[in-house]
């Protein structure tokens, strides 16, 4: 029978991750997965994550982000607008003595360089569709039962298998669902803009986006709210070309060659806990968050990040990592919930609160500095706070 230190469930973007990291402090680590770890095939176009600063001064610490620079687009400036132009506020690296607030890069890009660091490690990896049983949850090691009467024994589990996990449905931890009766659609197309800007607006139709990845190519994503959604898509996904050239006109100019890449709908998922003994839910498994701002990849490597610093401490205490990613993921919730229900609703009094806002943003540079690091994670809170305590 095979022991571990950690057991990780999902080589995803975060499971990857976190696999790797565990395994430069000397931990002895098996990741589970039901596909091949073989590159994912990356079609003609472009999938956007984003990287805020914090994630990229992560990924510089342990050593990752020089074979990755190269895949990465820079972003020095990041305007948002909610409804109307008088709600428009610009923010720049330099207000804050940085080249660059964060990144851009193809989220398969990512995972297949991530598996490539994996492969070179000493991380074990087993390939099977499913766990069929988890116990010892209390005790100092827990058994992973698997078909075929293959058993596995570690100290710790981490569950990163995505929103429908089955890890977690064994261990019946239950989700928050939030049905933001929205569809976010994903497209790429070329465009003359301010090289190295992005744009998030609020508006009646939605919450939407505009994120380049080059100087003259940009990822537009459109998270409509449902009742919209028929009006400016069509049923083959193809949107309308008026709503996006006035959408974005204070952006972008002679947007062309509009490329459909992906949609979904918006309904995401918050665990009702982050740990159960010494088993921890990560990334998607912990939370799946509304597409603004970008939070959820950064939030998940704040998570690995406060995990990897208590356990390179003396005591080694997982459940003081756990209350740490908890309390990130909360303020995360609160934040992204003033977002989509305050500068993202159309009634008047949010309307009123988001303009009051962003004008005492605008008169006053420390305000505005301040929120600046609390959207790039500097502060340990990696989105955006507008209406509270700065």
């Amino acid at each position: 029978m095979k022991k571990y230190d950690f057991i990780i469930s999902g080589a995803g973007l975060v499971g990857c991750l976190a696999a790797i990291q565990l395994n430069k402090l000397g931990f002895k680590c098996c990741i589970i997965e039901k596909n091949s770890l073989e590159n994912i095939d990356i079609p003609n176009n472009f999938s956007p994550l984003s990287l805020n600063y914090h994630t990229y001064l992560f990924l510089k610490k342990y050593g990752l982000w020089s074979d990755l620079s190269s895949s990465t687009y820079p972003i020095n400036m990041l305007t948002l607008k909610s409804f109307n132009s008088l709600s428009r506020i610009s923010f720049k690296a330099n207000d804050i003595n940085l080249d660059n607030l964060g990144y851009i890069i193809d989220k398969r890009v990512l995972l297949n360089f991530l598996r490539s660091k994996l492969e070179d490690s000493s991380v074990e990896f087993y390939q099977c569709e499913t766990i069929d049983k988890v116990s010892g949850i209390d005790k100092e090691e827990i058994t992973i039962s698997f078909a075929k009467n293959l058993i596995m024994k570690s100290t710790y589990l981490i569950v990163s298998d995505g929103i429908d996990s089955k890890v977690k449905k064994l261990l019946n931890i239950g989700s928050k669902i939030i049905d933001y009766n929205q569809t976010s659609y994903i497209y790429n197309a070329k465009a003359s803009f301010k090289p190295k800007s992005a744009v998030q607006i609020f508006d009646e139709s939605g919450i939407l986006a505009a994120i380049p990845y080059d100087d003259n190519q940009l990822s537009i994503i459109l998270s409509l709210n449902n009742s919209f959604s028929q009006h400016i898509v069509n049923s083959n996904f193809k949107p309308n070309k008026d709503f996006i050239d006035k959408s974005f006109r204070f952006f972008a100019k002679n947007i062309t060659n509009i490329k459909y890449v992906s949609q979904y709908k918006l309904k995401t998922s918050r665990a009702e806990r982050v740990r159960l003994g010494n088993i921890l839910l990560l990334g998607n498994t912990s939370q799946l968050l509304h597409p603004v701002g970008a939070q959820g990849y950064n939030l998940a490597v704040d998570n690995i990040d406060s995990m990897i610093k208590n356990l390179s401490s003396i005591d080694k205490d997982i459940k003081k990592a756990s209350d740490i990613i908890e309390s990130a993921r909360q303020k995360s919730f609160q934040q992204i919930d003033f977002a989509t229900n305050i500068l993202g609703n159309s009634r008047l009094s949010s309307r009123a609160l988001s303009w009051l806002s962003f004008q005492v943003l605008k008169c006053s540079q420390t305000l505005k500095n301040d929120f600046l690091r609390r959207i790039i994670g500097l502060n340990n809170i990696g989105y955006l706070s507008i209406g509270k305590k700065l």
